[in-house]
């Protein structure tokens, strides 16, 4: 049993005395410069179980910066520390964990080129490989925004096999390519679209079973077009070979897939929103929620179609196309399921509103012949949970009150339908919603949001918590303060009933990070 133990904890190499005094906050000096994406969470079987940080520390000479590498355990423990010097133009873009390394995405923008590089936990570099890209695919680093929602850039770790990246290229139009970098002894492979394809394919990542990558694939005919077909596509993780490719619409409905996990059966639930089959996707409104189970073949063993008049609205006040009585439309986060088989949909409410800044600067745009602002912006609100029972059907939904937020369009966004511009809105960011995260058995999940409030005259910032224990009906609630006096602020998933408060204060160049405990 001994031996066991020390084979584990030197896997993960979070060994830590089990009475010895843990750190719950650290600070870090010398801080030149730190990003958000800089620091992230390391994640095994969905718990927290350490962090990463990649930061400027000072300059090195003409050309390049010194910067530090640290992973820290879930207490705050520092595991290992690498000093490196690299190019003053390098910047970390993405970095995940697979529960066996460490991968990260640095982008080189002097030389236009992508580095991915693959660490352990105690630093140590494992394997490094160097893509140059063409301005296309530069451009989706240099200038994000300028894609708007068709930016895919996006790594996703596939837990005890490697990890998958996409990006676009440039095809006859506008096509894509899925990386994989498999652990040691697995094949690295990469999956491209058709050089030739007469449409636009856009893909977001959904999920993974134990033998399938699933991918969204969005395609349209050209830049301007509103006409949107939804594909699920399943790759073959050992080879990298396409299985399957195909639209889920049936006689009457047509689908647009938001999430994708595997069962415990081998099969793969799906959840997302249905449509007429007539409608054009990119300005209709969806008739309900979606919820299915697929075999590995692509087939469906179960689809359920939970309409938003017929069902949704014996839990909540909503019509016909989705739309809560003072909330708006919904827009899906994450889906997580408990310990007792059920499943919580978590989202956020939204709804365009006028825009006192686009009203305001219309005119003058117009005058300049410039893309402007428009005249409506989205207004985030309420976050919402749907509750759904081991056969994924509708069991309850809540909604959980918060100040509400706005988001500003771009000129012209108000030809499209609210639903597909709730898509625009989480690729910028705008959303309230944080993240969720679940204790080890799965009898606890929890979600936090970040806004801002009302009291006794101020408006605060606080970080909004709502948890739920199986076997419960009801959810507990809590806030933790934000306000603070650094430059910014973020928070991070932690290990059950805490949550990562990280700091940046830009003149004293210094990172304070503390553990919070919830009080739910």
């Amino acid at each position: 049993m001994t031996n066991r133990l020390l084979k584990i904890s030197c896997a993960l190499l979070f060994v830590v005395a089990a009475f010895s005094l843990r750190a719950q906050t650290k600070t870090f000096e010398d801080v030149l410069e730190v990003r958000l994406q800089d620091m992230g969470p390391i994640f095994q079987d969905q718990q927290v179980k350490g962090y990463y940080m990649f930061y400027n520390v000072e300059k090195a000479d003409r050309k390049n910066n010194n910067y530090k590498l640290i992973v820290l355990d879930d207490n705050l423990n520092k595991v290992s520390e690498k000093d490196m010097t690299e190019s003053k133009y390098i910047r970390l873009t993405d970095a995940g964990y697979d529960e066996q390394s460490l991968f990260f995405v640095f982008y080189e923008s002097r030389e236009k080129k992508i580095e991915y590089r693959r660490y352990d936990t105690q630093c140590k570099l494992l394997s490094k490989k160097t893509e140059e890209l063409s301005n296309r695919e530069a451009g989706m680093y240099e200038n994000p925004e300028s894609y708007g929602s068709m930016n895919p850039v996006n790594l996703a770790p596939i837990v005890g096999k490697g990890f998958i990246h996409y990006t676009l290229q440039k095809n006859d139009k506008i096509g894509y390519a899925i990386r994989f970098f498999g652990e040691e002894g697995r094949k690295d492979w990469t999956y491209r679209s058709s050089e030739k394809s007469d449409e636009i394919e856009v893909p977001y990542h959904l999920g993974y079973s134990d033998k399938l990558l699933l991918t969204s694939i969005i395609k349209k005919k050209g830049a301007m077009s509103r006409d949107l077909d939804f594909y699920l596509q399943g790759i073959d993780l050992e080879t990298g070979k396409k299985a399957f490719e195909k639209t889920l619409d049936d006689p009457k409905y047509a689908i647009q897939l938001l999430n994708a996990f595997p069962d415990p059966s081998g099969d793969i639930i799906l959840s997302g929103v249905y449509f007429d089959k007539d409608d054009k996707l990119a300005k209709a409104s969806s008739l309900g929620l979606f919820t299915g189970k697929m075999n590995s073949s692509g087939e469906f063993t179960t689809r359920n179609y939970i309409s938003w008049a017929k069902d949704v609205s014996k839990k909540l006040p909503t019509n016909s196309k989705g739309k809560v009585d003072g909330g708006g439309y919904i827009f899906f986060h994450k889906a997580v399921r408990n310990s007792e088989g059920k499943f919580f949909a978590i989202g956020e409410m939204y709804g365009k509103a006028a825009s006192g800044l686009g009203i305001a600067t219309s005119a003058l745009a117009i005058a300049s012949g410039g893309g402007g602002v428009s005249v409506v912006k989205i207004e985030v609100r309420d976050m919402v949970v749907f509750e759904f029972n081991p056969d994924l059907t509708l069991a309850d939904a809540k909604i959980f009150e918060k100040k509400s937020s706005g988001v500003e369009l771009p000129s012209g966004s108000g030809l499209y339908s609210t639903q597909l511009l709730g898509n625009y809105v989480n690729y910028l960011g705008g959303f309230d919603y944080m993240y969720t995260q679940k204790n080890e058995d799965a009898s606890e999940i929890s979600f936090c949001y970040d806004n801002y409030e009302r009291s006794k005259g101020k408006v605060k910032h606080i970080l909004g918590v709502v948890s739920r224990r199986a076997g419960e009906q009801t959810y507990t609630s809590d806030k933790i303060s934000l306000e603070t006096d650094a430059s910014w602020i973020r928070s991070y998933p932690a290990k059950p009933g805490y949550v990562l408060l990280m700091e940046y204060f830009k003149k004293k160049k210094k990172v304070d990070l503390r553990l919070e405990k919830f009080n739910n």
